[in-house]
This record gives C-alpha cells, sequence and structure tokens, in this order.
C-alpha cells in the first residue's frame, strides 16, 4: 500500500515537473521571439486621418460604449459599475 503511494506521488512530482519544464521552455521562447523594448513602441500609421475622421472615431467608440451599457444593464441590473475615471476621455 505504502509503495503504491510513493509510486503515485512520484508520478505526480514527474507530470508537475514537466509541466513546469515545458512552461518555462515556452516563456524563454516567448520572450527571445518577441522581445519587450518600451523605448521603441510601435508606430501608428495615422498618414490619412483627418480631424473629422478623428471624431467619427470617438463618437462612434462613445455611441458603441453607451449601447453596451444599454444592453448589460439589462441583464445585470443591480451589478453593473462604471468609475467617473471611466469617462474622462468623453469630455473635449
Amino acid at each position: 500500500m505504502i509503495m503504491m503511494m510513493r509510486s503515485k506521488h512520484k508520478k505526480i512530482l514527474v507530470i508537475i515537473s514537466a509541466l513546469l519544464l515545458f512552461a518555462g521552455v515556452t516563456t524563454a521562447a516567448v520572450l527571445y521571439l518577441f522581445p519587450y523594448q518600451p523605448d521603441q513602441p510601435p508606430k501608428a500609421d495615422d498618414t490619412g486621418s483627418t480631424q473629422l475622421g478623428i471624431l467619427e472615431v470617438a463618437n462612434a467608440n462613445n455611441q458603441f460604449a453607451f449601447d453596451l451599457y444599454k444592453q448589460l444593464i439589462k441583464t445585470e441590473p443591480s451589478n453593473l459599475f462604471f468609475h467617473l475615471i471611466a469617462f474622462l476621455p468623453l469630455w473635449p
């Protein structure tokens, strides 16, 4: 009985060790292939944008947010909360 338990514990230890090794190798590979470079953020291509286009996108985004809020309030009327800081981008 005790030998069976030790064998079971060894199997669990081997499985956990293999999972940790896999996670470590995967993390190292991702960090090697896609290094984090905070001093070189990706550049946005806004060469064709206009003030009117930017305003239309902002208005569409706001309309989407309020429509989503209306739908969510129907399903969760008592637990929906937005902090004031979330609405700061709405003011000019």
